[in-house]
């Protein structure tokens, strides 16, 4: 036979190019080795598997010859025979190896007249009709073919019946008959005259003889046989493949096989190799053809015996098994061994093929009423331990305690989740050991817990059931398992924003070739955050934007994707796609300005949405949007055209300046002495020695030295400024400025004037419409000042440009003066009839006017023209009418009312039964322009379902206008987490089905699409038909496709969320609601 050389190949593992080649190489190279190859099944089974391996084409491996008359692929090709040649020795110890093929092939082959004498020859030819009625009957012989059946021993005697088995007893008695006659008859060395007695007594003893018994035992009783013949035959067989192509054995002594329990695989033929020396010839040689043969003769020159003894044991106690042994005759020369043949019984681990296990474990999760529980465990508190009940059965049929042992795989539960049953931690080395009582099962708990392993998500969880073999708990065997998933509740995912440049602005990008507006952007990195979800949640990440002073935050629409919210997979995807670029996550937000976004200070954050859906936010960056170049504030001073003494030319700008770019070029001031017509001179630019140039925040002034400014009494002058830029680089509205004056060095100041009155003056619906100001502290005879005229103004508060009321000249002041008693100020009550005057806030003054034109003005007097009462805007909150935790209930107005002065209310709450109440914890608040109601949610909780309703009255404005009592009503709604509204509408308001119409239109808007206030599964579209109170589904539309078709075609509807469907009804005429 072949010697297997599968041992003595080793593996070698290379690299090429990065890439692992894994080699076998031979490393051994027997030579003149004599000694007899002997090996069990399950050697052979195993060499076949691996010989298969290393031949497979598209295998791991790489067959290679070091030597160079012999190729890898001619190793492979030997490999192949061998592995085919041991099948086939398989296949005939199944098939041909056994007394009942040896039986039926004698007896296929048998000829009473060439074996017996004459007169015996109908005996025997009847003995040979019955052993091959039988070979065909209950064998599966092939007669004609005198074949024996491809079944296995095992197959051929499962159907077999106590008759049957009895038929087998008398059939092979009689082939023995036949068998040990044509030996006898045939020996001429036996006299003629003995062959009778000799017939007699074989017979004898043959009718004596059992082939087949059966042994019934239990563990724990061990049953020995051994049995002997006189007369020794021999078969020979080769078998070659390409590490020992050749092989003969040769042995001609007595052989003892002990069987064990090695049932159903045959017993041991005894192989006779002629030939003193055993010759292996190692190495590659030329394959040698040819089968696997088996021959026979049956005599041999020599007298040795043959033995065969066997032992059937097993020491697991309880096990039981019943076992057919096909004995071969004992007598003359036949003499092959033992075949086992295993009926049944049950077994313990490892189990014996054929008999019924005592343990068949199974393991779920289930509690103590035998409920099954889930096997998917999703937003578990990472810091808790979860306990599952564990219900445990051995699966024993017999009524038994069993132990059971609990472990998990190897491979699973690769990230180290904590896993605890009965005190003991589960791995794939250590079991948790527990006994099953008979016909009951094992209640435990098992105790989960993440403990300190950074990780989440743990579903490669296993947790198996075995039985406790042999007492060891290195179990083998194959028993319940129940996979099982762990899913914690991440932390959410950190966010981080930058902007390139620090911090971020927005300048005027303006105009393009065409001439239109070029659309402002500005981009912002976002980092920092868990893309892959390894370690934190991450749903989406919605980027939103305020005023400094605002209060509301407004989502941001990302240029790129289109989309307000970059979901998870958006995010991973620009991440994959950008590896080389971004080796941590990294997203570009480009913010392209909404229209009409006003310029000012902003601040930027991001919103990270867990999968559950709780959020948190990033840093803030704040930043600037100025797309306003600087402009001019009024007119330059000095506004009257006079420059006096010490008295500086300023310009006063909408903004902050970059002063720091403007004083360092001299050019961008220009001082120039006007043409005199007088003098007849004419422009001349002035040194900038003469004059002093200063600015801050956002004014320029220009000091001119007061020595030249004396000289220069009564010439005209002008002062031009240019290249006048705020901080972000924003040019000024005008290329240059500039201011004409006159010198007026040497002149008169204009008189003071002040205005005297009851400051914030106040004009509403019930007062007179006129106010009164008094005007005082004036030069009435011009002893110190000149004075030309006083003059009472007014203006808006917002506005700038200032309308006169009344004047009074010099003389009226004089001649009003001079009719009143002496030792008395001067002064003038003018009054303002403002019956014309819209309403408002406005400042009223007194400006005197000198000689010279010049001005001086009063302090201001602010007041306040309301005639209109506040009136509510819009609908109080909640604007839906419905009443949630937490919600604002207010009523807003038109303008701010007189919190001080108070208000009246009443609330009162109708439960759903029509119940009446009060509700005892309100608060009322005046709030500026609001009126805010604060409620208490335990106490409305109580009134669930049920309408509360406000009445206010007794406000007024702080101008005393009094407004009308107002009432409200909502009800109260679910305190939990609210399902999405959602609006249904048609194209043209009612929709019919005729002959010219088959479909319908449908628009669905409203709805809360990525349920960031509120529960959004699915929308339902359904009918109903008139009078009938069932609704009929159309369809279903989930959530996960209103996202996708809005992320699609979110600038459509104005960017409102849509989703339009067409509904084609198979329905009978009538009329229907949708």
């Amino acid at each position: 036979m072949d010697m297997i050389m599968s041992y003595g190949l080793n593996e070698v593992l290379d690299y090429e190019a990065c890439t692992p080649q894994k080699t076998r190489v031979l490393t051994v190279d027997p030579s003149k080795i004599s000694t007899m190859w002997m090996y069990t099944r399950s050697q052979i089974e195993n060499t076949i598997r691996y010989y298969k391996n290393v031949t497979d084409p598209d295998g791991s491996y790489e067959v290679v010859s070091s030597n160079s008359e012999v190729s890898g692929d001619d190793i492979i090709k030997r490999l192949e025979n061998s592995y085919e040649r041991f099948e086939t020795m398989l296949e005939d110890l199944e098939t041909e190896y056994n007394p009942i093929c040896e039986m039926c092939s004698y007896a296929a082959s048998y000829n009473a007249g060439n074996s017996v004498r004459s007169y015996h020859e109908d005996t025997y030819s009847g003995y040979k009709e019955d052993v091959l009625s039988f070979c065909k009957d209950y064998a599966a012989f092939d007669d004609a073919n005198r074949a024996c059946s491809d079944k296995t021993l095992f197959d051929i005697m499962d159907s077999w019946d106590n008759t049957i088995r009895d038929d087998y007893r008398m059939a092979y008695r009689k082939y023995l008959a036949m068998r040990e006659m044509a030996n006898v008859q045939n020996d001429y060395s036996i006299p003629w005259d003995a062959i009778t007695g000799i017939e007699a007594e074989l017979l004898e003893n043959i009718n004596h003889f059992d082939p087949l018994e059966n042994i019934t035992f239990g563990a724990g009783a061990k049953v020995k046989r051994q049995a002997s013949n006189n007369r020794t035959s021999s078969s020979s067989g080769s078998l070659s493949y390409y590490a020992s192509v050749e092989a003969s054995f040769g042995f001609k002594t007595e052989q003892k096989v002990d069987v064990e329990s090695w049932f159903g695989v045959g017993g041991g033929n005894e192989i006779d190799f002629s030939g003193d020396e055993v010759e292996i010839k190692a190495g590659v040689t030329a394959k040698v053809e040819g089968s696997y043969t088996r021959s026979n003769s049956f005599f041999d020159e020599t007298n040795n015996s043959f033995k065969t003894s066997f032992t059937l044991d097993d020491d697991d106690d309880g096990d039981h098994f019943s076992v057919d042994v096909l004995h071969s005759g004992t007598y003359g020369s036949t003499k092959m061994s033992p075949y086992f043949n295993l009926v049944g019984g049950r077994s313990s681990c490892p189990y014996e093929p054929g008999t019924i296990a005592r343990d068949n474990p199974v393991i779920q999760l289930s509690n103590e009423l035998g409920e099954l529980l889930p096997t998917a465990y999703f937003d578990l508190d990472p810091d808790a331990v979860l306990s599952i009940p564990v219900t445990v059965s051995s699966g024993n049929p017999f009524g038994e305690q069993r132990l059971v042992a609990l472990h998990t795989p190897l491979g699973s539960n690769q990230h180290g989740l904590s896993l605890k049953l009965e005190g003991t931690r589960l791995n794939f080395q250590k079991s948790a050991l527990v006994a099953v009582a008979p016909d009951t099962t094992y209640q435990a708990y098992l105790q989960v817990s993440k403990g300190n392993q950074n990780w989440y998500d743990f579903d490669d969880i296993v947790i198996q059931a075995k039985p406790y073999c042999s007492g060891s708990r290195n179990v083998w065997n194959n028993g319940g398992r129940v996979d099982i998933d762990f899913h914690y509740r991440k932390p959410i995912s950190p966010l981080s924003i930058s902007s390139d440049l620090g911090s971020w602005f927005v300048t005027d990008a303006g105009k393009g070739d065409s001439g239109s507006e070029i659309a402002e952007d500005v981009t912002f990195k976002l980092r920092d955050y868990d893309v892959e979800q390894n370690l934190h949640s991450l749903k989406a990440i919605v980027m939103e934007y305020k005023r400094v002073n605002d209060e509301v935050w407004t989502p941001m629409m990302d240029l790129t994707l289109q989309a307000e919210a970059l979901s998870q997979e958006a995010l991973y995807a620009y991440f994959d796609e950008k590896r080389n670029t971004y080796p941590e996550p990294t997203y570009p937000f480009v913010w392209q300005l909404p229209f009409g976004t006003l310029d000012g200070d902003y601040q930027v954050r991001g919103m990270v949405i867990h999968e559950n859906g709780s959020i948190a936010y990033s840093n803030i960056l704040t930043g600037t949007i100025d797309r306003t170049a600087p402009d001019l504030v009024g007119v330059a001073n000095p506004a009257d055209g006079l420059l006096n003494e010490n008295e500086q030319i300023g310009f006063s700008f909408t903004e902050a300046l970059d002063m720091e770019a403007f004083l360092n070029d001299a050019d961008h001031v220009t001082v120039t002495l006007l043409a005199d017509d007088l003098l007849g001179t004419t422009d001349a630019v002035m040194s900038e020695l003469y004059y002093t140039v200063t600015g801050s925040g956002s004014s320029i002034s220009l000091l001119i030295n007061q020595d030249t400014l004396q000289k220069l009494d009564g010439r005209k002058m002008q002062v031009s400024i240019h290249g006048v830029t705020d901080f972000l680089g924003n040019a000024s509205a005008l290329p240059s400025y500039a201011v004409d004056f006159q010198v007026d060095f040497f002149k008169q100041s204009p008189s003071p004037v002040s205005l005297v009155s009851t400051n914030d003056w106040l004009v509403n619906a019930n007062s007179e419409q006129a106010v009164s100001f008094t005007v005082a502290g004036y030069d009435v005879f011009q002893t110190t000042y000149s004075l030309d005229n006083i003059a009472l103004q007014y203006k808006r508060a917002t506005d700038t440009v200032w309308t006169e009321i009344e004047s009074l000249t010099a003389a009226d002041l004089v001649t009003n003066y001079r009719g009143v008693s002496a030792n008395v100020e001067p002064v003038e009550v003018i009054t303002w009839d403002v019956s014309g005057m819209g309403e408002g806030s406005y400042d009223v003054r007194a400006v005197a006017t000198g000689n010279t034109g010049r001005q001086s003005f009063s302090g201001t007097m602010s007041g306040l023209i309301d005639r209109i009462a506040p009136a509510l805007v819009g609908t109080p909150s909640p604007s839906d009418s419905v009443y949630h935790s937490g919600d604002n209930v207010s009523f807003s107005f038109t303008e701010s009312l007189d919190c001080d002065a108070g208000f009246d209310y009443s609330v009162s709450v109708t439960d759903y039964d029509g119940t009446e109440g009060t509700l005892a914890s309100v608060q009322a608040l005046c709030l500026g322009s609001s009126l805010k109601f604060v409620f208490d949610d335990n106490e409305l909780k109580d009134h669930f379902g049920g309408t509360v309703t406000i009445t206010v009255g007794g406000y007024t404005d702080v101008a005393l206008n009094a407004g009308d009592t107002l009432s409200y009503a909502f009800r109260i709604g679910n305190f939990g987490r609210e399902t999405s509204p959602v609006s249904l509408t048609v194209a043209n308001g009612d929709w019919m089905i005729n002959e010219a119409t088959s479909t319908v239109d449908l628009l669905l808007t409203g709805y809360d699409v990525y349920e960031l206030e509120s529960s959004l599964e699915g929308i339902v579209l359904q009918y109903a038909a008139a009078n009938e109170a069932d609704w009929n589904a159309i369809d279903t539309l989930t959530q996960a496709e209103l996202a996708a078709y809005y992320a699609a075609n979110s600038s459509t509807n104005d960017g409102n969320v849509h989703y339009p469907y067409t509904w084609t009804p198979s329905l009978v005429d009538g009329s229907y609601t949708v």
